[in-house]
């Protein structure tokens, strides 16, 4: 039986996430709704800015979208409702115990940068959590960024570095 281009994304998204043992993930929001029209080209730029300031290491990243209320958002605080904004979350490994502190202040000094307010959140990854997650991803639905961003293969994932991260990382 053949495989579906969803069933093949899912696929790599899968072995992606399963296939490392990851130290922890950083998901980056916009706080500004505005600046989610423009987000693939601002996470484009982020993931630039990672992979050319990061020579120690590789890592994962992954496109979605979530629908947030409106009052998550600076310019929308005072209206009700929920608004659908882009997000992106990186899969790091490090044995460094500043390792994510780094990667958040590089994330933070690439928004000041650029003139984006954004807001992250970080959690320490292991399979566990990586198995838990992927449960989610082959039972669900892929997001429809190609709707969302009205244009036609959107990429919703990928790797920067692949070959810098260290041999023993993989499960």
């Amino acid at each position: 039986m053949t495989e579906s281009s969803d069933q093949y994304k899912k696929r790599q998204i899968i072995n992606a996430i399963e296939s490392v043992n990851w130290t922890y993930r950083i998901s980056v929001f916009f706080e500004v709704s505005s600046d989610c029209s423009n987000a693939r080209e601002h996470f484009e730029s982020l993931r630039k800015s990672l992979g050319r300031g990061n020579g120690v290491k590789g890592f994962f990243w992954k496109l979605a979208i979530k629908n947030v209320p409106k009052y998550y958002f600076e310019d929308l605080k005072d209206e009700s409702g929920y608004f659908t904004a882009p997000f992106l979350t990186l899969y790091f490994v490090s044995d460094s115990p500043n390792g994510v502190d780094n990667d958040i202040a590089r994330i933070e000094s690439w928004a000041q940068r650029s003139g984006l307010a954004v807001s992250t959140k970080s959690e320490p990854w292991n399979q566990e959590k990586a198995k838990n997650h992927t449960a989610s991803i082959r039972t669900g639905m892929l997001h429809d960024l190609n709707r969302y961003f009205k244009q036609d293969k959107v990429q919703r994932h990928g790797w920067i570095k692949k070959g810098l991260i260290p041999k023993d990382c993989y499960a």
